[in-house]
């Protein structure tokens, strides 16, 4: 006898009916009709009789009914507390990290997650500004982002290698005003319609900033947290968007201009956590991959 077979039998007994029975477990009468049978078969007795098209169990039938359901019950037990255990032997590992760094950073992300499958890393996509809230928070057991840091609740170690920062720059349409410059300043965009990031992330809390150390609040005409969309909208309200210079590489869009600051908006990247809180095992395994050069050789 096999547990399946045990679960239909409870099923039909329960119902009283196979075609109630069927549709229950989502199977087809013939199916439980032939399970039966097995069983009867096997245990060389009879289970049901049918009694004004009513099933009632026989003698045999209640007897395999009422302890059926205890073994049926130990085992599903027995399931769980496997699933359970198997559950808890994974470590979860929260990391939040930019669109930015989740495409600079996927080999290594990617070479952790293969090496240790008993790890389940939780990736959380956001700006730089969220992100390290989060962490503050106890949200995220890491923080791949950028500085500034905005946070006192929070330890960031910037990144020494390469990838280690990004540069902004200005993406402007075609026959934009600003579109012949070889640069842009920040005295530029007075007056300039801007699409921008929320204030979710470092570059769009820190283009207002620049924006009004030079005496002049930004024309923020649309704000949004994927940089695609903020592309794809300065066709449409004759904009500039502010964005990482390294999104030019793998932007698809046609009729618009990468073009580089006057004043270099450089930020430096770092991991974050939990000011006061100690960094698990997994965690320092995962800072280590981050910081390698050499990942491929390990």
């Amino acid at each position: 006898m096999e547990f399946r077979q045990l679960n239909y039998f409870i099923t039909v007994a329960n119902k009283r009916s196979y075609s109630l029975a069927a549709k229950e477990l989502f199977v087809t009468q013939p199916t439980l009709t032939l399970a039966i049978k097995k069983l009867e078969k096997e245990f060389k007795t009879t289970l049901f009789e049918q009694n004004n098209r009513r099933l009632e169990l026989t003698e045999s039938g209640q007897m395999l009914y009422e302890k059926g359901i205890v073994l049926l019950k130990s085992y599903n037990n027995l399931i769980d507390e496997m699933n359970a255990s198997s559950e808890e032997s994974r470590e979860v590992l929260k990391v939040g990290l930019t669109v930015l760094f989740a495409i600079q950073y996927m080999e290594e992300i990617s070479s952790f997650i293969a090496r240790h499958p008993k790890v389940e890393l939780s990736l959380i996509q956001h700006g730089s500004k969220q992100l390290q809230r989060m962490v503050a928070n106890g949200d995220l057991d890491l923080g791949l982002l950028s500085f500034p840091q905005y946070e006192k609740d929070i330890v960031m170690k910037p990144i020494e290698r390469k990838k280690a920062s990004y540069v902004a720059a200005i993406v402007v349409p075609s026959n934009h005003p600003l579109e012949n410059k070889e640069e842009i300043t920040i005295e530029d965009l007075k007056d300039v319609r801007i699409s921008s990031l929320t204030k979710n992330y470092v570059l769009g809390n820190e283009i207002c900033v620049k924006c009004r150390e030079r005496g002049f609040e930004p024309n923020i005409v649309f704000a949004d947290d994927n940089w695609t969309v903020l592309v794809k909208s300065i066709s449409i309200f004759d904009s500039v968007a502010i964005l990482p210079a390294e999104f030019e590489d793998i932007s698809q869009f046609q009729n618009t201009k990468w073009i580089p600051l006057a004043e270099k908006m450089e930020y430096k990247v770092g991991i974050a956590h939990k000011k006061d809180e100690d960094v698990s095992d997994i965690g320092k395994l995962f800072i280590d991959y981050i910081l390698s050069e050499n990942i491929k050789k390990k």
